[in-house]
């Protein structure tokens, strides 16, 4: 259970998929975790959006403290990103432009309306587009901006960083800037292929051959691939040699990585 005296601040992490939670204190360290539905469970609901966002974000933090004082008392600051800024989301953030110096978010987050008297100081942090290629993201500029963070020397920070997930983001960093970065739908065309097209006939497996896959990231790494035609041989090697649901998920893996 978090102690309301001890926590400065709520940081939340609320994407499609899950409400994530943490309560921190006057030294920015987290002191506890809660978790709460995603943003498409609740914009699928009936009744006042925001409204139904402003519950479920009570009902979070309810359920961190194991009380419902939450619901007659001042609350502290909360801090949003991700997808909760969208359109769809509990109030439109829009897009900051690259290059993004990644310590001046704080400056621009968005002030949110809201009903309850004790929840008064709530902000969403917005999102990053890219217009040349089109490119956009939302709470992975706050994971970037924690990252940089970390370093004394903020400015000095640069290279290539990777954002796996259902939708992995590459980022370009320069001096603590993001000067760009691109989109892959890694994860969801590997969930799509697996388990609706004819794929999934042959890579009905929980397990993977990682030797297959590193072989395969290898190959793919030599030369150019026609990746339609790599995908379609997974269903014919499988029909011809007998390679094992292990190795065809290794190999549709290696494929899309």
């Amino acid at each position: 259970m978090v102690d309301l005296l001890s926590t400065r601040w709520f940081a939340v992490d609320w994407g499609t998929s899950h409400m994530r939670v943490y309560a921190m204190d006057a030294d920015d360290d987290v002191i506890a975790r809660g978790t709460g539905p995603g943003m498409g469970e609740i914009a699928a609901g009936a009744g006042s959006r925001s409204k139904a966002f402003e519950e479920a974000l009570l009902s979070a933090l309810s359920r961190m403290m194991e009380t419902d004082a939450v619901q007659t008392r001042d609350l502290p600051p909360v801090v949003m990103c991700g997808m909760v800024g969208s359109r769809q989301g509990w109030q439109e953030a829009g897009y900051l432009s690259t290059p993004q110096s990644l310590d001046t978010l704080h400056e621009k987050v968005i002030r949110v309306d809201t009903r309850h008297s004790g929840l008064q100081d709530v902000h969403i942090v917005p999102g990053i587009s890219q217009s040349d290629p089109p490119d956009v993201m939302r709470g992975e500029e706050t994971q970037l901006a924690g990252f940089v963070g970390q370093e004394a020397q903020f400015g000095l920070v640069s290279g290539r960083v990777c954002l796996p997930g259902t939708h992995s983001k590459w980022a370009v960093l320069e001096r603590g800037t993001l000067r760009g970065f691109t989109t892959y739908l890694t994860g969801e065309l590997f969930d799509l292929l697996s388990k609706r097209s004819i794929l999934a006939h042959s890579v009905g497996s929980k397990t993977m051959d990682r030797d297959v896959f590193y072989e395969t990231v290898r190959a793919c790494a030599k030369g150019k691939l026609n990746l339609s035609e790599a995908l379609f041989s997974i269903r014919a090697k499988g029909l011809l040699t007998g390679e094992d649901a292990a190795a065809a998920r290794g190999r549709l893996s290696g494929l899309l990585i």
